[in-house]
C-alpha cells in the first residue's frame, strides 16, 4: 500500500500529501528509471516552471551542503533534442518538447571535502494533444554530467538524473483545489533496491516537499522578508568567508585546546566574528583605494608561496577602532589579515593574554566617554581619533548611538553599527514606532526609503530603533546604508556610514556645529553615564570617584552654602537642560 504523509500546519484548503510510487514487491531490483514519490498540487504549470527556475538559480535551497551555483551557459532551445532519450512511464503517451536548457556548476559549502558537480537542466513542456488530461504538462530534468556513480559528490543523491514532472489534473479530479500532480523520479546508474528507508527516497521526499511549499509561495506572491547582499556582493563574500573560516578554524569552540584551561573562552563567537571581518574587508575594498604598500598578513604554513591578492586591497587610512571590542577576537582576525587598528574595552579580558603580542598591543583598556570629547573637536581638521579612522560598533550597547556622532567629528572617517541593545544618546529607547522628523530628512530621501530597505524588520521596537539610528545618521551628515549580515544572531542588521551627504562646505560646517551642540547638551545635562569597569577594578575606580566627590563636598561646606536664590536659578536651568536633552533623544 502506498505510504501516506500529511502536514496539518499548512493552510487550508490544500495540504501536502505525498504518496510513495515504489513497487509493493521489493524482491527483485527495480529498473534504471524509477518513479519515487508524488503529491497533488494546487497550482498550474507556469507556477511549476517558475518554482523550478528559482531552484536552478538557488540549489542551496535543496541542501545546506551546497553553497551556490554558477551558470555556465543557457539557451532557449536544445541544439539537438533527439540526443535525449524518451521520458519514461507516464510521459510515453505524450509528446514533450524541450524549450530551455541550462548548464550549471554546483559549488559545495566545504570545497576541501566535496567537489563541484556540473549539471545540465532541461525544461520540457507537452505539445497539445488529445488525451485523458486537460491542459499542458511539464518536465524539468537535472542531468549529472558524470560517467559513474563514484563521481557523484556527497551532497547530491547517487543518481544520474532527477526529474520533476507536472501532470495537469484529470477532468474527474475530486478535489477542485488540485490543479495538477507533482512526480519525482530518478534514473539510476545501476539497478538497485529502493525502499522508503533508502537515502534516495528520503531525498526525493524532501525535494517534493520543498517544491510543493515553494510553489505555494510563488502562487501566493511571497516576497523574501530580508534582502541580503545589498552592499557587498554575495559570491565574493561567500568565497572569502570560506577561506577565512578555514584559516581560523583552530579558534572554533568545539576544537579541544589545552591552552584554554582556566581562561575565558576565546573561541565562542568565532564564526560570527569571521563573518563580520569578511564583510568589513570587502566593504573597505570597495570604499578605499588600493594601498601602494601591500599589507603583511599572517601566513599559515600551507599558504606559503601563494600570492595574496588581498594584500593591496583598500583599507581605512586611519585604521579601525572597535569600540567595545569584548574578547578581542574581531581585532585579532583583522590584525592577522594585516589591517591596522585597535580595540577599546572597559577592562582587559582574560582572553587577551591568549593572543599573540601583535594583537595584545592593539587591545586597550579605555572607557570611551563621548561627552568628554569636545575639547579635541574644536578644530574641524582634527578629531578625537586618527583622521580617516573607521569605527566599529559591534553590539556596543550604550555606545551604539554615539558611533555616528564620533565618526562625524573625526575627519574623513566612516563607521559600521550592528545594534543589539536599544539606547539613545542619554537613555534607553522604548518607542514601538518612530517617525523621523522631516527637518532631519535630506532632500530626495524619506522615511519610506528606510522602511522599504528594512522590509519586515521595520516593524516593532527594534525596527523603530533602526529608523531612529537612520535619522541620527542623517542629522550627523551620513549617507545611510544598511545590510542584513549573514551572522548567527537575531540582531544582524548593520548600519553603515562610509560617505557623507553631498553638502557644500558651509553645510558641512553647520552639520558639524549641530553635532557639537548635541554633545554639549548631553554633557551639560549629565545624563550620559559612562559604564564603569566590571569586577574589582570597577569597584576601585568607583571608590576613587566617590573619594573625589566627598573631598569636593567638604570644600563646599568649608566655603559656605551657596546663596539660596542662586541655587534655585541653577536648579531651574538644570531642569530645562534635562528636558531639552530628553526631547532631543525623541526628535533625533
Amino acid at each position: 500500500m502506498a505510504a501516506e504523509h500529511t502536514e496539518d500546519h499548512l493552510p487550508e484548503p490544500h495540504k501536502f500529501a505525498p504518496s510513495s510510487l515504489l513497487a509493493s514487491s521489493l524482491d527483485e531490483p527495480v529498473g534504471r528509471n524509477v518513479e519515487i514519490i508524488s503529491c497533488p498540487v494546487p497550482y498550474p504549470l507556469p507556477v511549476f516552471f517558475q518554482t523550478l527556475s528559482l531552484f536552478v538559480l538557488h540549489p542551496e535551497h535543496h541542501s545546506t551542503l551546497i553553497l551556490r551555483t554558477t551558470i555556465l551557459s543557457e539557451s532557449s532551445l536544445l541544439s539537438d533534442p533527439a540526443s535525449f532519450p524518451a521520458l519514461p512511464n507516464h510521459a510515453q503517451i505524450l509528446s514533450y518538447k524541450p524549450f530551455r536548457q541550462v548548464v550549471r556548476r554546483l559549488l559545495p559549502r566545504q570545497p576541501k571535502r566535496d567537489k563541484a558537480l556540473n549539471q545540465l537542466v532541461v525544461f520540457h513542456r507537452s505539445e497539445p494533444s488529445q488525451d485523458e488530461y486537460q491542459g499542458q504538462h511539464g518536465v524539468v530534468e537535472y542531468v549529472c554530467l558524470v560517467n559513474k556513480e563514484q563521481d557523484i559528490p556527497f551532497y547530491h543523491p547517487a543518481v544520474k538524473k532527477v526529474r520533476f514532472t507536472y501532470l495537469a489534473a484529470k477532468d474527474d479530479e475530486p478535489d477542485q483545489s488540485t490543479l495538477g500532480r507533482l512526480v519525482i523520479s530518478v534514473e539510476l546508474f545501476d539497478s538497485k533496491k529502493i525502499d522508503e528507508n533508502h537515502k534516495i527516497y528520503r531525498t526525493c521526499l524532501n525535494l517534493l516537499r520543498l517544491t510543493y511549499r515553494n510553489g505555494r509561495g510563488v502562487q501566493e506572491g511571497y516576497e523574501k522578508r530580508v534582502q541580503h547582499d545589498t552592499v557587498v556582493e554575495r559570491n565574493s563574500y561567500q568565497d572569502l568567508y570560506l577561506e577565512l573560516k578555514e584559516k581560523y578554524a583552530h579558534l572554533e569552540s568545539r576544537v579541544i585546546s589545552e591552552s584554554k584551561a582556566g581562561k575565558e573562552d576565546v573561541k565562542r563567537h568565532v564564526w560570527k566574528d569571521v563573518a563580520i571581518a569578511t564583510f568589513l574587508i570587502l566593504l573597505w575594498k570597495d570604499t578605499y583605494p588600493a594601498v601602494s604598500t601591500p599589507r603583511q598578513a599572517l601566513i599559515l604554513p600551507e599558504e606559503k608561496g601563494k600570492d595574496d591578492i588581498r594584500a593591496s586591497w583598500g583599507a581605512p587610512p586611519g585604521g579601525f577602532v572597535d569600540v567595545g571590542c569584548g574578547n578581542g577576537l574581531l581585532v585579532h582576525i583583522l590584525s592577522s589579515e594585516g589591517y591596522v587598528g585597535q580595540g577599546l574595552e572597559l577592562r582587559p579580558r582574560k582572553t587577551w593574554s591568549a593572543y599573540p603580542s601583535t594583537t595584545q598591543d592593539r587591545l586597550k583598556k579605555h572607557a570611551v566617554n563621548p561627552t568628554a570629547l569636545l575639547e579635541s573637536c574644536q578644530d574641524e581638521n582634527f578629531g578625537p581619533f586618527e583622521k580617516g579612522s573607521f569605527f566599529i560598533g559591534n553590539h556596543a550597547d550604550e555606545m551604539t548611538p554615539w558611533i555616528p556622532v564620533i565618526a562625524a567629528l573625526t575627519p574623513e572617517s566612516g563607521f559600521i553599527n550592528i545594534p543589539c541593545c536599544l539606547h539613545t544618546l542619554s537613555n534607553k529607547f522604548t518607542q514601538m514606532k518612530y517617525t523621523i522628523p522631516q527637518a532631519t530628512v535630506p532632500p530626495g530621501r524619506s522615511q519610506l526609503d528606510v522602511e522599504r530597505s528594512l522590509g519586515q524588520a521595520s516593524a516593532g521596537r527594534y525596527g523603530a530603533y533602526l529608523a531612529w539610528l537612520a535619522g541620527l545618521g542623517w542629522s550627523c551628515g551620513w549617507e545611510w546604508e544598511r545590510e542584513a549580515l549573514r551572522i548567527p544572531s537575531t540582531r544582524s542588521w548593520a548600519i553603515i556610514g562610509r560617505r557623507r551627504l553631498p553638502f557644500t562646505p558651509q553645510q558641512e560646517t553647520q552639520t558639524r556645529n549641530r553635532v557639537l551642540d548635541i554633545v554639549s547638551d548631553v554633557r551639560q545635562a549629565g545624563l550620559f553615564k559612562p559604564r564603569r569597569a566590571e569586577g574589582k577594578q570597577g569597584d576601585m575606580e568607583e571608590a576613587a570617584a566617590a573619594a573625589v566627590a566627598e573631598s569636593s563636598e567638604k570644600r563646599e561646606e568649608e566655603g559656605g552654602a551657596n546663596d539660596e536664590q542662586t541655587h534655585r536659578v541653577q536648579e531651574k536651568k538644570d531642569a530645562e537642560l534635562v528636558q531639552k536633552v530628553e526631547n532631543l533623544s525623541i526628535k533625533i
